[in-house]
């Protein structure tokens, strides 16, 4: 991401989870409940956080942690005993 801010005409890889979601679609039609599983496991998260970078959830929620943090830390929605 840094690289990409010095770089403007850097391109993002976008096949970067790619193999791992063949393996997972391969497991979810050719496979056997067992084998799907041990897929999700760990092949199925790793294409979850490839997508997640290529993507850009992990930067925005991490800001959308920080504006929590920050709301809340500035009394924006004080708590009320009201019911």
């Amino acid at each position: 991401m840094i690289y990409a801010l010095a770089n403007p005409g850097y391109i993002i890889n976008a096949e970067l989870d790619a193999p791992y979601w063949e393996m997972v679609n391969t497991a979810q039609q050719e496979g056997s409940f067992l084998e799907m599983y041990k897929t999700a496991i760990w092949t199925g998260n790793v294409a979850n956080m490839g997508w997640m970078l290529l993507h850009g959830r992990v930067t925005q929620t991490a800001g959308l942690f920080m504006a929590g943090m920050l709301i809340g830390r500035g009394k924006l929605f004080p708590y009320s005993e009201k019911i």
